[in-house]
């Protein structure tokens, strides 16, 4: 078929097709596009006098595009005649107390709300540049994407992960952690008769809870707890592990509470007294462990992850005794009960609960987990791991804890050997042992897990 000599004049004349953009013009024009977003986000912050919000967000859009004027401007930096930026001006970066307490709600949901946008964004460019290998150009999006929010399932799985709760586990682990039947009656030493006639006992595997009047919800957390101890076994390359006996007793009142802690016989005073007065314990032993919800102490509804949490830690102390660094104790209890439970719980130490808190929050929401790491890290002068490694048991604060869990998550996602090896071998100081199980020292591995966050 011949072409008209007019046609011909004008297909000539049309300009060329421009070639379809790399993966690298791609991902560099989403990063330049959220660095715009999160600029946008600071300005706003900073409109409301939230000084130390809009801060977090300048540096995190100038470290998704070093060019990003807007947040270099209001940073305070200058660019040179050869095109490098230097700072300039100090901008000092306050928070009012009052200007916190009006716009806090409105400021959380526009961050969180945007954090899951952005998260959304990396995952479906990863996974539309992801061809399956480690050096693939998608991997990065979606390591980002799975760090900045916990519900990214596609993320997950195209990282050949499983999804479930809030968190995500191999596929071998989710199928041994489907395998655990359901809790049936208890049978055998029943503890719980001594607090009540009316006492409900479900064992699941090793495990008996102990509740008064709730056979449903008895049975479910004698089951989230054999599967706790499951998870952190096998996540620590440790055999499938089971206690002689778990005890877990939910109380109606502190009396109550306090007859099943004479009947156990684990407690001696003064936290004995202590337990009681307070109407809720946790205790270790080698063979055993206590979780209880009293008056005045633990809410029923957080019931559930405590339990997991615990079962987390009592296994984690059968494999290692006191070789278990804390930070790695804590990490991994806080994930077993996002996945476990998709909720967080609490945490067994104290920590500073001003650090952002709501009144009655042990932990943030998990949705602000990794994007609260992130921010945090951005703005700190030097790193902060190093210090968590050999932190005391008072030392710990909220972001602390954070940056645990995105350590032990990011491990899990690209070292999954190295916790097991960090207790297999502690070595007598924190830091040596840690490099030797990571392969990197903790400033070095901070600096990954921020990489990864930032999607670099």
């Amino acid at each position: 078929m011949r072409i008209g000599p007019l046609l011909a004049l004008v297909l000539a004349a049309l300009p060329a097709t421009a070639a379809d953009p790399t993966p690298a013009e791609r991902i560099l024009s989403l990063r330049k596009t959220w660095a715009g977003k999160h600029a946008d986000l600071g300005a706003f912050a900073a409109g409301k006098k939230l000084g130390r919000e809009a801060l977090g967000h300048y540096l995190l859009a100038v470290r998704l595009d070093p060019e990003c004027r807007e947040a270099r401007a209001r940073l305070g930096h200058r660019r040179s005649p050869d095109g490098t930026w230097s700072e300039g001006r100090k901008v000092e970066w306050t928070t009012a107390p009052e200007a916190l307490s009006k716009h806090r709600e409105d400021w959380e949901k526009r961050e969180t709300a945007a954090f899951h946008e952005e998260a959304s964004a990396f995952e479906k460019l990863g996974l539309e540049l992801t061809a399956g290998g480690e050096a693939d150009p998608g991997r990065p999006l979606l390591l980002r994407a799975a760090m900045l929010d916990s519900g990214r399932e596609a993320a997950v799985r195209a990282l050949r992960l499983s999804p479930l709760g809030l968190g995500f586990v191999t596929p071998e682990q989710a199928d041994a952690l489907g395998s655990v039947p359901e809790a049936g009656d208890g049978t055998g030493r029943c503890l719980g008769r001594l607090l009540s006639a009316r006492t409900v006992i479900r064992t699941c595997g090793a495990v008996t809870a102990e509740t008064p009047s709730d056979p449903a919800g008895t049975g479910k957390l004698a089951r989230a707890t054999h599967r706790s101890q499951l998870l952190t076994a096998l996540r620590f390359g440790q055999p499938p592990r089971t206690a002689g006996w778990l005890f877990a007793c939910v109380a109606d009142s502190p009396a109550q509470f306090g007859a099943f802690l004479d009947a156990t016989g684990v407690f001696g005073e003064p936290w004995l007294s202590a337990c009681k007065a307070a109407g809720t314990a946790r205790a270790f032993q080698p063979q055993h462990f206590i979780a209880t919800v009293g008056g005045g102490g633990i809410a029923p509804e957080a019931c559930a992850p405590t339990f997991v949490h615990m079962a987390a830690e009592q296994v984690l102390f059968e494999i290692a005794r006191e070789n278990i660094p804390l930070w790695l104790s804590e990490a991994a209890s806080i994930d077993a009960c996002l996945v476990i439970c998709g909720d967080p719980g609490r945490p067994c130490i104290p920590v500073d609960e001003s650090a952002g808190l709501r009144e009655g929050q042990f932990l943030p929401a998990p949705a602000t987990f990794g994007p609260r790491v992130l921010l945090a890290a951005l703005a700190r002068p030097r790193p902060r791991l190093p210090e968590i490694l050999s932190a005391p048991l008072t030392a710990f604060d909220v972001d602390d804890l954070l940056l645990a869990h995105a350590v032990f998550r990011h491990a899990l996602l690209t070292r999954p050997a190295a916790p097991g090896a960090l207790i297999a071998a502690p070595g007598p100081e924190a830091a040596p042992a840690f490099a030797a199980a990571f392969g990197r020292s903790a400033a070095e591995i901070e600096a990954e897990v921020v990489s990864a966050l930032a999607g670099d």
